[in-house]
């Protein structure tokens, strides 16, 4: 699908190629442009499509297996997945038993920005490149101060006003190491609230936990 996908650029650059050679070597020298255009084309296609291979200084990624590999973890649910595994599915869908429709504040770097699509869970942050410093929303202000709920009244106000229950932590304790999408452009003061947490938190009471997977009800 690739190769067809490139095929129109390619002919494009074939056709080119001849002029681009003139303009960089000048017109004297005599050669098959086609024969030429020909051999670069296809070690660029080997470049762009062929799955990684070794080299002397190390291992070449190509952009095809780059992407490949982006693909498989992202959308990998078997127990050795990337960042939303089995056993966290399963957790899920104890946590969607315990909460019903309710809606979940959850950290979606932990893998929990699948719960909706996979789950039916009412989470909601359902995306990962959320970069919203702005606490005049009551949504960023729970991402950034959900630890302090029991002592500020704007974040207690929030949750009000959304009418959010529960919070959801599936990597709790290391919310930026092994099981956690490493977003690059990520801002970790966006999410300072939950990444704070902890089980002694004043204002979250426990509800179930398995590993470092855990669920709180916001008690008011």
């Amino acid at each position: 699908m690739l190769a067809v996908l490139s095929a129109p650029g390619l002919a494009v650059l074939l056709k080119a190629f001849p002029a681009i050679y003139q303009q960089l070597f000048g017109e004297t020298r005599v050669v098959n442009f086609n024969e030429l255009a020909i051999c670069f084309c296809s070690l660029l296609l080997a470049l762009v499509l062929l799955p990684s291979f070794s080299i002397p200084s190390g291992t070449y990624v190509t952009p095809f297996a780059y992407i490949r590999g982006k693909l498989h973890d992202y959308n990998d649910l078997s127990q050795s997945a990337f960042c939303y595994d089995s056993s966290e599915i399963a957790f899920t869908d104890k946590v969607k038993e315990i909460v019903g429709d309710s809606k979940v504040l959850n950290y979606p770097y932990d893998g929990s920005c699948f719960a909706y699509a996979i789950s039916n869970l009412n989470t909601i942050n359902r995306v990962w490149w959320v970069t919203d410093l702005d606490q005049s929303h009551p949504d960023a202000l729970m991402r950034m101060k959900i630890n302090q709920i029991f002592t500020d009244k704007d974040v207690q106000k929030a949750c009000n006003q959304e009418d959010v229950s529960y919070v959801l932590l599936l990597d709790y304790g290391h919310p930026f190491g092994e099981g956690v999408f490493n977003y690059d452009h990520r801002v970790p003061e966006a999410w300072t609230g939950l990444t704070s947490i902890t089980d002694s938190t004043a204002g979250l009471k426990l509800l179930l936990s398995e590993g470092d997977m855990r669920l709180y009800e916001i008690e008011n």
